[in-house]
């Protein structure tokens, strides 16, 4: 090989490397970056689906209306003819909506079999050729609620099922179990009501998931600092998740890295090594 063509392979190699969009480019830690995509897309319906459904407890399917951007939609089916439980609940974005600081396609349907508070009450959410941020969502989101927790807190074990999170070039497999305790109820700016504030619960979660990433490294992440998420931030605010892949070493996140500005941004990285991502 002449140095003319060394030089030349180098430069296009260095391109290459440089041309995926991120703030350092690092392929070895896309097992994380998938993680936390994926469990921040799936974390993002569950808070969406809250305050849908406490918005309809509340204030009925007006209220639930009211909520909606312009160019979406929403049907109600209910189980029991006048009662308000169970309902199935399903949302249409259309070719398009700007609801909760994303930017949704397709449709999401919430099905609620009671009352909120009601012990083992379940919820279900199915995302129908649904797409946020030009990631297609397919899977299922089951939230139980389970009581109250030592503290009087409500509490809720949520699994996420065969999901798969897809652009053109990528698929990201995961599946989690989760349990997610309601904190105090708390003054927020909801981004829901056009940055109004609102006084809504925020919510913690622990728990596992496991899955595969872009390129099918299968992965187990464990929350090692228990997440935290309130509707005032389409990203959690803090939270340590160490994800451990097949034949590799460790990797983490940090959703409390640099983030305090909720654009998103947060550490991945793997022993002495790490990079600032934004998450999409």
């Amino acid at each position: 090989m002449t140095r003319a063509t060394f030089f030349l392979l180098s430069i296009l190699a260095l391109f290459t490397a440089c041309t995926d969009g991120r703030d350092v480019a690092d392929q070895d830690l896309n097992v994380a970056i998938d993680y936390a995509t994926a469990e921040t897309t799936w974390l993002d319906m569950a808070i969406s689906s809250e305050y849908i459904i406490d918005a309809y407890a509340t204030g009925g399917q007006s209220a639930v209306q009211a909520m909606l951007p312009t160019g979406a939609s929403v049907d109600f089916e209910l189980g029991t003819e006048g009662q308000a439980f169970p309902v199935v609940i399903t949302l249409d974005f259309g070719e398009g909506s700007f609801f909760n600081e994303r930017f949704r396609y397709g449709k999401v349907q919430i099905s609620q079999s009671d009352v909120p508070t009601r012990v083992n009450t379940m919820r279900t959410i199915l995302p129908l050729d649904y797409r946020t941020n030009d990631y297609a969502v397919t899977g299922s989101m089951t939230l139980v609620s389970t009581g109250v927790d030592a503290q009087g807190k409500p509490t809720v074990e949520v699994g996420v099922h065969e999901s798969t999170i897809s652009t053109q070039d990528i698929d990201i497999y995961y599946e989690a179990q989760l349990e997610a305790v309601r904190l105090a109820d708390q003054q927020v700016n909801s981004l829901v009501t056009n940055g109004g504030a609102t006084t809504y619960a925020a919510y913690e979660w622990v728990g596992t998931a496991t899955g595969r990433s872009r390129s099918g490294v299968a992965y187990q992440a464990n929350i090692s600092t228990p997440v935290y998420y309130a509707i005032d931030c389409r990203y959690p605010r803090s939270g340590v998740v160490v994800v451990s892949q097949q034949g590799r070493g460790d990797q983490y996140v940090d959703y409390d890295r640099a983030n305090t500005a909720c654009d998103g941004r947060i550490g991945v990285g793997a022993g002495t090594r790490e990079l600032l991502y934004t998450l999409p």
